[in-house]
């Protein structure tokens, strides 16, 4: 009944089976489980589970779905603490560790996460989800080449879900590589034109971000910035659809305008590291060196690893004179792989 969605059937089965045999685990925690899909029953969810536990203090799976409870109700250390006691009592359950691995990203603890997900892959190498979430792990440490193997793992276990594609596509894009992110972008649309019923204004600014992207990737700046106005109408509120016009239009030769975008984006994306390093660069361009030091250290504060915003950093430090702190951060844009010309992110 619980794989077939019967839940208000389970429930009462499982109530009438505890009436009967109130000290049997397995119905508590069936009807704990039975109360979580439900939806809006996280309370009553937790009593179970904990009965559950009572009855067998070596449940792992109640351990596991009682911090999936407390994780759904945002009790994100509470959730933390049973998924750990579910694998202090099984290692090796696949679940828990991607369960824990979830808690840890939304605590921004992207390298503990990255931990427990690649354990999870390692221990289901089939299941796409596992491969996806650490690719995404992965990226928010700086390791963008396990992050783009990763997802491409997911998309060929999986080809079916398109937010891989697109989460894919932003990945390759801050990579520099503005034509295979088009096409990710691409699939990404096809994908959602397929689905019935009229697009969400984020396709439809994908579709045209794809467009704009492929347009930049062939030299044709002005397309990429039809493209990439046509996405904004769509999706007025998309810091990427404005930090990608932004960048086309400093392609164009309209720097003032393409400040313009970039601050857009931020202002709808405060934390987007990848506007700041944007109007460093052309400040720095510009000749406005203290105003530049200031938008890339806002950049490499927001986002550490990003490589781009420490070289672009390194190369304003070095022109004010402060050799020392220019090198340091050469260093570290060299540690992140950057390669030798700055470049918009």
């Amino acid at each position: 009944m619980l794989e077939q969605g019967r839940l208000d059937e389970a429930i009462r089965e499982f109530r009438s089976a505890i009436a009967s045999a109130p000290d049997r685990p397995e119905a508590h925690y069936s009807l704990g489980l039975a109360y979580l899909r439900k939806g809006g029953r996280h309370p009553d969810a937790i009593a179970e589970f904990r009965k559950a536990l009572t009855l067998r203090p070596g449940f792992a799976e109640a351990h596991n779905n009682l911090g999936v409870a407390f994780a759904e109700q945002g009790h994100l250390d509470d959730a933390a603490n049973e998924l750990r006691a579910a694998l202090r009592l099984k290692p090796d359950f696949a679940d828990a560790c991607y369960n824990l691995g979830l808690i840890d990203l939304i605590q921004s603890d992207a390298r503990e996460a990255a931990r427990e997900l690649r354990k999870a892959a390692k221990l289901q190498p089939e299941n796409p989800k596992f491969h996806y979430r650490l690719g995404l792990a992965l990226a928010r440490v700086g390791d963008a080449d396990g992050a783009t193997q990763e997802m491409r793992t997911a998309m060929q276990l999986d080809p079916t879900d398109p937010t891989v594609h697109y989460n894919l596509g932003r990945l390759l894009s801050r990579r520099g590589d503005q034509k295979g992110a088009a096409e990710e972008f691409a699939i990404y649309a096809r994908m959602q034109e397929s689905v019935k019923g009229a697009q969400t204004q984020n396709t439809q600014a994908a579709v045209e971000i794809g467009k704009g992207l492929k347009a930049l990737a062939a030299g044709d700046a002005q397309q990429a910035i039809e493209a990439f106005k046509r996405a904004v109408q769509a999706a007025p509120q998309s810091a990427e659809a404005h930090n990608h016009l932004g960048v086309a239009l400093d392609k164009a030769g309209d720097p003032e305008g393409a400040i313009t975008e970039f601050r857009k984006a931020i202002s709808l994306q405060p934390q987007n590291a990848a506007a700041y390093n944007n109007v460093g660069d052309l400040l720095a361009k510009q000749g406005n060196i203290d105003a530049a030091i200031d938008e890339l250290e806002r950049a490499v504060a927001l986002k550490a690893d990003l490589a781009e915003a420490h070289y672009n950093l390194a190369l304003v430090l070095l022109q004010k004179g402060d050799r020392e702190r220019s090198r340091t951060e050469f260093e570290r844009a060299s540690e992140l792989g950057h390669a030798a010309e700055p470049g918009k992110h």
